[in-house]
């Protein structure tokens, strides 16, 4: 799974890409595809992103892919 941001003009559009398809951003869906594969690829951007944009975002999806690995360590302890 990864996100993928698209920016046209101040808009900011997000979508989850999963097993070839496009699907508009959807928390339950992020969570339910997190949940089974443990897997986030770093995102992709189209559009005019800045720096600390694209840095931002960049952080943002480390930090969950960071936990989900984290989580998976610690589950598989019990």
């Amino acid at each position: 799974m990864k996100f993928k941001f698209k920016k046209e003009n101040e808009d900011i559009k997000v979508s989850i890409y999963h097993e070839e398809t496009d699907y508009d951003f959807d928390y339950i869906k992020m969570i339910n595809i997190l949940y089974n594969e443990k897997v986030i690829e770093p995102a992709d951007f189209e559009g005019d992103f800045s720096e600390e944009e694209t840095n931002n975002i960049n952080e943002f999806v480390k930090e969950i892919s960071d936990k989900i690995v984290l989580t998976e360590s610690v589950s598989s302890d019990f």
